[in-house]
């Protein structure tokens, strides 16, 4: 018999958990997200995540960048956001430009920090069942 599953309720009952141990570990969570053109799509999302992470306490910073940037200043971008200690993850806001090297901005996210886990790295472990999570999220 199929089972009807309620996505808000799992994401409801998965934002109550995050808050709870945000606030008793009393963390600092840092989320950076990178948008590469004027998507309305893409735009919509990111409220929807910088909604979410105002909930939850996380501090949210938006990167924004018009579709034409040189993908070397995205990619020194991601790589300076990789090495700082207060940026917990990141989000590589899709869809990116054809004109840009999707694969190459994608893979200069550290697979540690890559919140959607789209590098290479962590889809690979996705298919080969290493350490992989999905869940369903708002």
């Amino acid at each position: 018999m199929a089972k009807t599953v309620s996505g808000k309720e799992i994401a409801n009952r998965i934002s109550a958990q995050l808050l709870e141990e945000i606030k008793r570990n009393k963390l600092k969570i840092s989320l950076a997200v990178v948008l590469i053109g004027q998507n309305p799509v893409s735009l919509s999302y990111i409220k929807i995540k910088e909604k979410k992470a105002e909930e939850l306490g996380i501090n949210f910073k938006l990167f924004k960048f018009h579709e034409n940037i040189q993908e070397k200043k995205i990619t020194d971008l991601i790589k300076r956001l990789n090495i700082d200690k207060k940026v917990n993850g990141i989000i590589i806001q899709l869809p990116i430009p054809r004109n840009l090297n999707k694969d190459k901005i994608l893979n200069s996210a550290s697979p540690v920090k890559d919140v959607d886990g789209l590098t290479a790295k962590n889809l690979g472990n996705l298919f080969q069942g290493e350490r992989a999570c999905v869940q369903l999220l708002p």
